[in-house]
């Protein structure tokens, strides 16, 4: 089956393509997502057991994407960031916050990336004399920036997702496609 489309100017091919990009980055969103999960798996919870409280990993869950077409009309975005509202508070067992501290789930992404949530709550170290892993950088987020910007994984990404569609692209000579991608994903954001 063939579709012929009638492009007369720059808006028809908006229109043509929009839907597609949309699509598009939809999925590539949720594919990021997937590695975001992995890199959270493996840097946050696998690198130490739940001490002070059971684990629910609402942090992981808490990760969401959001598409956006604002701006410029050709441009589609993919906001990726964590939710601090899809997370639990139980401040007197220090479940996303503390009795110092109070509510910590919109710093929380921070604390874990930096090691930052020992200076805010906890001991350096446990009773047992083990580094608390609050004061130990847990890099899922930068782990996740370099997984993508590898061998150009991220373009991969958008090359297989449009040729699915039958597009297919090719990466010019230009830093914009770095300097957006760099700039759109180095701000993991909040829903405020």
């Amino acid at each position: 089956m063939v579709i012929l489309l009638e492009i007369r100017n720059e808006n028809d091919l908006l229109n043509a393509f929009n839907p597609i990009l949309d699509e598009v980055v939809a999925k590539m969103a949720d594919e990021i997502l997937d590695i975001i999960y992995g890199f959270i798996e493996a840097d946050v919870y696998d690198k130490y057991e739940a001490y002070v409280y059971k684990r629910t990993e609402e942090f992981l869950n808490s990760w969401i994407s959001e598409i956006d077409r604002t701006g410029r009309r050709k441009e589609v975005i993919a906001r990726i960031f964590d939710s601090p509202k899809k997370m639990s508070l139980d401040i007197n067992h220090y479940v996303h916050g503390s009795p110092e501290s109070n509510d910590f789930r919109a710093h929380l992404a921070e604390a874990i990336e930096e090691g930052l949530g020992g200076h805010y709550w906890f001991p350096k170290y446990r009773r047992d004399g083990s580094i608390n892993p609050a004061y130990v950088k847990r890099p899922f987020f930068t782990d996740t920036i370099k997984y993508l910007e590898k061998n150009g994984r991220l373009f991969q990404m958008f090359e297989k997702e449009m040729a699915k569609h039958g597009l297919y692209v090719q990466k010019g000579k230009t830093l914009h496609w770095d300097y957006t991608v760099g700039m759109r994903l180095l701000n993991y954001g909040l829903d405020e």
